[in-house]
């Protein structure tokens, strides 16, 4: 239905695609629970890469023995979903709180990381410069390498009349979530495989 939103020349048939529309797979919807270190300031050297990793590795753990750290699945449900210039999102309610306890810890563990490091008077090992915390909860479903030849306006009406009013039915059940993970993420957008160069940690959660 997605598709439909657009003209088929605005369809890239991969990620590295010439097309200016890229639409996720459904096995690569996720929530950004917080971005660590963004891909786009990846470094070549590998030294450096490792010390990163383990430093953030580190910080995350010592989160997630904070006690707000949640022991019991996230629950979402579907809240919304909109275009616009950049990407396309689907906007998500999550009815537990354990996702907002989870950025909590992990906010609460980066201050402590600041205020450690002043006490001790030693450089930060890693940049919080490129730490942050979305203020939403979504999962991104399309994205804009350009801007597409369909028209703003016909790919809204469309996303009016052909994906809202199914949203509901689509997504009709609230949906359990039973772990998060700290990935890695090498190439765009979100194909991470399960395998230990690119899942660094799980946490899961019963049920």
């Amino acid at each position: 239905q997605i598709k439909q939103c657009f003209n088929l020349n605005d369809i890239a048939n991969g990620v590295l695609g010439h097309a200016p529309t890229y639409i996720y797979p459904f096995s690569c919807l996720h929530i950004t629970v917080a971005t660590l270190h963004s891909h786009t300031l990846r470094t070549t050297n590998e030294a450096t890469r490792r010390e990163l990793t383990r430093h953030w590795r580190e910080l995350i753990c010592r989160a997630s023995k904070r006690d707000k750290w949640p022991t019991k699945s996230l629950k979402i449900k579907i809240a919304n979903a909109q275009l616009g210039s950049k990407a396309g999102i689907l906007l998500w309610e999550e009815v537990s709180g354990g996702l907002q306890s989870i950025r909590h810890c992990i906010a609460l563990e980066v201050q402590q990381y600041q205020q450690d490091s002043a006490d001790n008077d030693v450089e930060n090992r890693i940049d919080l410069s490129t730490y942050s915390i979305p203020e939403i909860v979504h999962s991104t479903f399309v994205r804009f390498h350009s801007v597409p030849q369909t028209d703003y306006e016909v790919v809204q009406e469309r996303l009016r009349q052909k994906v809202l009013p199914n949203l509901f039915q689509m997504f009709s059940s609230e949906y359990d979530i039973d772990s998060v993970k700290l990935v890695c993420e090498r190439k765009p957008y979100m194909h991470i495989p399960f395998d230990t160069e690119h899942v660094y940690e799980c946490f899961t959660f019963r049920s």
